[in-house]
């Protein structure tokens, strides 16, 4: 998994399938390792994850719209919580029990959830393509600054 909500990244080597855990779509996968670095992703395929790697899944789907619970559990206040109740100093690990206690403010109405979910991950895509148009932009920049740096281009005055 990758620090920062970024995602996961394909393992190819083989292992045993008891040191596996299977996931489906629509489960949230939480690394329980070094909480601090808010490895957190809302499967869109099925698979297999370390042990380490804790997979929460609605207990109804009629009832819980995971994506809502994802997105709740994707602040910052749910990883500051795991990690002040972690244990260890080098590769600290939240602690299941307490994971189990973390409350969430979840609308009754399932269409709420879902429509809620629907703001917030159409606010995320906005934030990814304006972060996109940045680093375009700052490629730009910095192409500019090599090309006026270097004297290949030069500001006319007027």
């Amino acid at each position: 998994m990758l620090k920062d909500k970024g995602g996961v990244v394909s393992f190819d080597k083989h292992v045993t399938y008891a040191n596996v855990r299977e996931y489906l779509p629509g489960d949230i996968l939480f690394s329980n390792i070094r909480p601090y670095l808010k490895k957190i992703w809302f499967a869109d395929r099925s698979g297999g994850c370390s042990n380490d790697v804790l997979v929460l899944r609605s207990v109804d789907a009629n009832l819980y719209d995971s994506h809502y619970c994802y997105l709740v559990l994707s602040r910052d206040d749910f990883f500051a919580f795991v990690t002040n109740n972690s244990s260890g100093t080098k590769m600290p690990r939240g602690d299941k029990e307490a994971i189990k206690t973390y409350q969430m403010a979840i609308p009754k109405d399932i269409g709420e959830q879902r429509a809620i979910a629907q703001v917030l991950a159409d606010l995320d895509n906005e934030i990814q393509e304006t972060e996109r148009k940045l680093d375009k932009y700052k490629q730009v920049k910095q192409g500019m600054m090599r090309e006026l740096l270097t004297g290949r281009i030069r500001l006319a005055q007027e």
